[in-house]
């Protein structure tokens, strides 16, 4: 087993938005006597959204499915796993019927897994803000309740 970590201040600028939700991207080569498969693996830090929502989700097989049914990653995701520290890692692998045509797993396993570092970053952004409309609106409505208060005791 070789493990390659991929530099993910070459995808984002260093220092961005990135930081403090993903820990880092790597491919791991599996070697099993003759075979050999690549598989891709990004960890999420424990504040990016996605991590949460699987959390607050039944602890059974299905969170990890309904949370890949919102990612399109080759074979899709079909490895979770929550450290002690409440960081979740999520992978894929190549070790599918058809598989071992592909010319080269691993330069198409890092293009994939830079592409789903990248979706799972989209996704905390999107969620992010989404909660922050939601709290402005919050706020505002608010604010007019105070108001309408204010106006009824007068």
């Amino acid at each position: 087993m070789t493990k390659t970590n991929i530099d993910l201040d070459v995808i984002f600028d260093k220092g961005q938005q990135y930081d403090g939700l993903i820990d880092e991207a790597y491919i791991v080569n599996y070697i099993e006597g003759t075979r050999n498969w690549y598989c891709g693996y990004v960890q999420l830090n424990k504040n990016h959204s996605l991590v949460s929502l699987y959390n607050n989700m039944e602890n059974n097989w299905n969170r990890c499915y309904k949370i890949a049914l919102s990612f399109s990653v080759h074979g899709g995701i079909t490895y979770d796993s929550l450290d002690d520290k409440g960081n979740l890692t999520f992978g894929f692998d190549l070790h599918h019927h058809g598989d071992d045509k592909l010319i080269d797993q691993e330069g198409y396993v890092k293009e994939e897994t830079t592409l789903f570092a990248i979706d799972l970053l989209k996704e905390h952004v999107k969620k992010s803000v989404r909660h922050q409309l939601i709290s402005e609106k919050y706020d505002k409505i608010t604010e007019l309740k105070e108001e309408i208060h204010k106006l009824n005791q007068l």
